[in-house]
């Protein structure tokens, strides 16, 4: 039998052993989590959606067990130089305390930058997000840069590359980004649907293609995330300012906020395409009554809808109408838009008169 000192000395190990099997485990889970934390999100900063934006942070935050640097990229919105990529090196005071500059970051990355203060200090797409980023990690400190929206997308690899040397473990990329804009809200969310799906994807193709702000920004976020070997893809919201608003008629912005983290496992993508089919639409005398970015951010545009395009229509379509279809697992969905024109311009129909012939599409069609 063992005598008493024996049995301390016995029992002294075992709760060593426990202690130590225990700090293994902590640190394990740690890593763990470490390993597989969100690295790159993206985020509207369009203020409609503040409360959600801040919501957003704070399950991000949850995620990572330490954020001490953030780095902001988003679009150029007012500067003369949108053939740049802009950075600040200012601190920030708030209204509820002050964001320091990481200066850590800047020898490494200014190489690609041009040193704009005054330009980035007054660009929504950074000073919308700081008042939430202090809130959620207050004693982070964070890089700015503005992309020219007029900057090659082609451009930017090497200023990715040194992003994915430079942010580690503890820092965390977010993308400054609205989506569609200036559509209604129907229309704003087949094309969000396309820009959702080639997220989800990550094809690096089609990014530059899509009907948001700044394609520049989002090309970054993806393209570094693939660096870093993130490829789940977890949309966190969607919505539109017209669907915010009750008014399907208005001009709209929409926002989409998600994250791109490491997983052993795939997420299941349902392959989405869309399409955009008119008959009488002239592009040029419509540019300013339909707007540029009607003409983009689907993946196929046909103006022209005839018996030999690539996309036949189960109904005879008609001439003062556009349709859009997304075709998500080979199911369609049709959404219609009323149209006028006027002196060779086509124009939405709003209000009652588009209620009226939508009712009367529905009924010829058979919708319901």
């Amino acid at each position: 039998m063992l005598s008493q000192s024996g049995l301390l000395i016995k029992m002294k190990k075992n709760i060593l052993f426990l202690i130590s099997l225990d700090s293994v485990l902590l640190i394990l889970i740690f890593l763990f989590k470490l390993y597989f934390q969100p690295i790159a999100i993206v985020v509207p900063h369009h203020n409609i959606v503040k409360e959600k934006r801040l919501e957003f942070f704070k399950t991000i935050a949850q995620k990572r067990p330490v954020t001490k640097k953030i780095i902001i990229i988003g679009p150029d919105h007012f500067s003369p130089y949108q053939n740049t990529i802009s950075y600040s090196n200012f601190n920030w005071n708030l209204s509820n305390g002050e964001i320091k500059f990481n200066s850590s970051l800047e020898t490494k990355l200014k190489p690609f930058l041009s040193l704009q203060n005054s330009i980035v200090k007054n660009d929504h797409a950074i000073y919308n997000l700081l008042p939430d980023i202090k809130f959620v990690w207050p004693n982070s400190q964070v890089f700015p840069i503005l992309v020219g929206q007029n900057y090659p997308i082609s451009k930017l690899n090497n200023l990715i590359n040194e992003l994915k040397n430079v942010c580690n473990y503890d820092c965390l990329l977010i993308s400054s980004v609205d989506f569609s804009h200036y559509l209604p809200a129907a229309f704003a969310n087949v094309h969000d649907q396309k820009s959702i799906y080639d997220l989800s994807t990550q094809n690096l193709t089609e990014i530059p293609k899509l009907e948001v702000d700044s394609p520049q920004s989002l090309y970054v976020l993806t393209k570094y995330s693939i660096l870093k070997n993130a490829h789940k893809w977890d949309l966190f919201y969607h919505s539109n300012s017209g669907e915010i608003a009750n008014d399907p008629d208005i001009e709209t912005t929409s926002h989409v906020l998600g994250f791109y983290q490491r997983s052993f496992f795939k997420n299941k993508i349902t392959k989405v395409e869309t399409y955009l089919i008119s008959k009488n639409i002239d592009s040029k005398k419509s540019l300013n009554s339909l707007g540029k970015r009607f003409f983009y951010g689907t993946d196929y545009i046909d103006l022209n809808y005839s018996s030999k395009s690539s996309y036949i229509l189960p109904f005879d379509l008609a001439d003062d109408m556009v349709v859009t279809v997304v075709v998500a697992d080979n199911k369609p969905t049709f959404t219609f838009f009323p149209t006028e024109i006027k002196n060779g311009a086509t124009y939405f129909l709003r209000g009652q008169e588009k209620i009226n012939k939508l009712n009367y599409v529905k009924f010829i069609y058979g919708i319901k």
